[in-house]
């Protein structure tokens, strides 16, 4: 169950309701289904097909590489990284992890772990 999606074209929230294997903070969701009202939790998402993909926001990429995704990495790190790097935090990530002790001066343990596990 996602809670907190905004359908497009809806300006409130609602919640979605569906099967997939994992959905992390962050991550945009596609989902098809039917607009249900249920008579006690109120207007509902019932999805028949669900696919999350990585954010594109850079508010949606810190708080999914903010959400552990890296060993290493928490909140303040991806804000760095992402104030840092923008949107093409992800490129660097995958394709130069050695970039990321730039960034790390504060924190060589973790960074270094990450060029590890990336590089």
């Amino acid at each position: 169950m996602c809670h907190g999606s905004r359908p497009q074209g809806q300006r409130d929230l609602i919640t979605v309701l569906g099967h997939a294997a994992m959905i992390l903070a962050g991550e945009f969701v596609r989902a098809i289904g039917t607009q249900v009202n249920d008579r006690t939790f109120g207007v509902q998402f019932r999805a028949s097909f669900l696919k999350a993909t990585a954010p594109r926001t850079v508010e949606g990429i810190e708080k999914y590489l903010g959400f552990a995704m890296i060993r290493g990495m928490g909140a303040v790190y991806a804000t760095t990284l992402v104030r840092a790097r923008g949107e093409a935090v992800f490129e660097v990530i995958e394709q130069e992890p050695h970039r990321l002790r730039e960034l790390s001066q504060d924190r060589p343990k973790a960074c270094g772990a990450d060029h590890r596990r990336l590089g």
